[in-house]
């Protein structure tokens, strides 16, 4: 799960610079704040899960 955190974090900070490098009109910027927006929500969600359930591989 630690792995995922960190992956989800430096994912969130590489579309930051995505977005800081191109126009709000642009593809790729509209892409990218959407992925970012979906990432955050996913680590709030891992953060919320008791380390417990987080970990259960039951389902």
């Amino acid at each position: 799960m630690d792995k995922l955190v960190e992956w989800l974090e430096n994912s969130v900070e590489q579309m930051e610079f995505v977005k800081d490098m191109l126009p709000s009109d642009n593809g790729g910027h509209i892409e990218a704040l959407g992925r970012q927006k979906a990432y955050k929500e996913v680590l709030e969600k891992i953060k919320q899960e008791p380390a417990s359930s987080a970990n259960d591989t039951s389902h």
